[in-house]
């Protein structure tokens, strides 16, 4: 058996200037590339906290309004009792007041819309109950493009 030994090549002084700093200058530029990706998620984040904020608030309105027909006592039985809160109407008007300071962008052509049906024009509801559906709009400030919108529909009245 022949014994060969072998020799450890290193790179002369001069072929290993600047290795180093080029493994920096990688380092460097991965940990960037991460902080930027950190950026763009919180962005992201901000913009859904937004939206659901926005949500939230347009729920809340929806079931403020029907709480206060409930309350007037709208029913199936007195058609009357709904005319405060048609389209026209006095509550309708202070609602769609609110909508328009709750929420971004909900004036003019994303005004919100309420339609009450009788029960007696709809075969599921009883007689003297009333469905109500309500469509609230927004747009957020940040997005100009992306129409939002809630629907809640909602029954008030008593079994027969």
């Amino acid at each position: 058996m022949v014994s060969q030994k072998r020799k450890k090549i290193l790179p002369s002084p001069k072929r290993a200037r600047g290795f180093m700093l080029i493994e920096v200058l990688v380092s460097i530029l991965i940990f960037a590339l991460g902080i930027l990706a950190l950026v763009g998620l919180q962005a992201r984040s901000m913009s859904s906290m937004s939206d659901v904020q926005y949500r939230a608030e347009a729920m809340h309105l929806a079931n403020a309004y029907v709480g206060k027909m409930w309350a007037a006592g709208v029913s199936g039985d007195n058609p009357s009792s709904i005319t405060p809160f048609s389209s026209d109407g006095t509550e309708f008007i202070r609602f769609k007041n609110e909508v328009d300071n709750a929420l971004p962008g909900a004036s003019g052509t994303n005004e919100p819309t309420v339609t009450v049906t009788l029960g007696s024009d709809d075969p599921s509801l009883s007689p003297r109950s009333v469905s109500v559906g309500i469509t609230i709009f927004w747009q957020a400030p940040n997005n100009n493009d992306v129409r939002h919108q809630y629907f809640q529909q909602s029954g008030i009245g008593v079994d027969p």
